[in-house]
């Protein structure tokens, strides 16, 4: 009796498909149908607990980041209002300064609390980029209404008219489709959308390594309604400031003493990390030849955002440019001084032997002059004699795929 019960339960072991014995993730129909109703915290919370089990998933690893990129754009928004920052969603599109309304009890704002703003944004990218990271393999399938996504960025609990994806991105996903067209993202996209985790990480934690407690003094009325700074007097629209005189006054003091080294370390990594991903993400594109529901599509596909069509010059010139931002970071070869590239242009390739030493710039930073760098005077600690790369600057001049890569832009 007992071998036959052995051997019973042996042939059914076999019996049964091992995939369908293991436990089924979130399903994806279900997690589209909730981000297209705004339902983020509830999608990032399923999602979160599966892949703490299996973080091997990578299509619910691209969902994650999709997720958290929405979250991104929807806690941001809701703590710049919460702050009284000069932001409003009138006319169905973001406006700011004197497009929008005073609220009656807007709380002050310290140099500390706008530095607090940065972090929490900071954190929430830096969530969605690990999602992506992950998510950047062969397998990786999601497909989902993008445009269609719902933020809730007043909290009333619906989405209505700028709370979808189609009204915030800097394309309008739904200017070359509709809502409702579905998208099915990929490695390629990952790579993409990994590649703009690590810019933006990158340019918050240069902000970070600063102190600029000086320019908000004399410039936060202009972002935000009620400042707890010198300048707290002068509360009113941009218009009613003089645009020209504030925008003087920013480039006059952005003259930042250096706060945190380590803050400039870990932008660097990022500017790398942010070049690799997008070499990664055109040699990928290239070989894509299927055309599901593409995001950014390449020069063998048909996408269904026209504007996010790659061509295969698109493709050599995002190569090309990553990849003289790999060989600056590392040292390998040296940035031309803005002086320098305005006098020899193009050809100063084999004219110029020394230029800046941009990995030296992040590793052993000093204070922060924007007029000072753009003059010169302020590069003088990194000038070193090498092989100074000017076709960084002839790729960008005739680049016109980097706004392709902007797709998350915020109007």
């Amino acid at each position: 009796m007992f071998i036959a019960a052995f051997l019973l339960a042996f042939s059914l072991s076999w019996a049964v498909d091992p995939v369908e014995c293991q436990a089924a993730g979130p399903d994806m129909e279900r997690v589209d149908s909730l981000l297209v109703q705004g339902k983020l915290d509830q999608v990032e919370r399923e999602l979160s607990e599966w892949l703490a089990e299996h973080p091997e998933d990578a299509s619910r690893q691209l969902a994650l980041g999709v997720t958290r990129l929405a979250q991104v754009l929807q806690d941001t928004y809701r703590d710049l209002i919460k702050h009284g920052a000069k932001v409003s969603l009138e006319k169905g599109n973001f406006q700011t300064s004197g497009e929008a309304k005073p609220p009656k009890d807007a709380p002050q704002v310290s140099y500390e609390d706008a530095r607090r703003l940065v972090r929490r944004f900071r954190r929430r990218v830096a969530k969605a980029q690990k999602a992506f990271e992950l998510a950047a393999k062969p397998d990786a399938r999601f497909p989902v209404r993008l445009a269609a996504i719902g933020v809730d960025l007043n909290e009333d609990g619906s989405i209505e008219g700028v709370e979808r994806f189609s009204k915030l991105t800097q394309f309008g996903l739904g200017r070359d489709s509709n809502d409702d067209a579905r998208f099915v993202l990929d490695q390629t996209d990952a790579l993409m959308l990994n590649a703009h985790c690590h810019a933006t990480l990158g340019f918050a934690d240069f902000i970070l390594a600063y102190n600029w407690n000086e320019t908000f003094e004399h410039l936060g009325h202009v972002f935000f309604w009620n400042t707890e700074t010198a300048w707290s007097n002068r509360l009113g629209p941009w218009q009613e400031q003089g645009t020209w005189q504030d925008a003087v006054a920013m480039l006059h003091l952005i003259r930042w003493p250096l706060h945190n080294k380590k803050r400039m370390a870990s932008a660097h990594r990022h500017a790398t990390a942010f070049a690799e991903s997008v070499v990664r993400a055109t040699d990928s594109l290239g070989k894509e030849t299927d055309n599901e529901g593409e995001l950014f599509a390449g020069p063998k596909q048909t996408g269904v955002v026209k504007s996010l069509q790659f061509s295969v010059s698109d493709l050599q010139q995002a190569e090309a440019i990553a990849k003289h931002v790999q060989s600056i970071m590392t040292g390998e070869t040296l940035a031309p001084q803005l002086g320098d590239a305005i006098r020899y242009g193009f050809s100063g390739q084999n004219k110029l032997r020394k230029g800046v030493n941009v990995k030296r710039f992040f590793l052993e930073p000093r204070e922060f002059d924007l007029v000072l760098m753009l003059q010169g005077a302020a590069n003088k600690p990194y000038r070193e004699e090498g092989m100074v790369d000017f076709g960084i600057w002839r790729e960008f001049s005739r680049s016109n795929w980097l706004g392709k890569l902007g797709i998350i832009w915020i109007r």
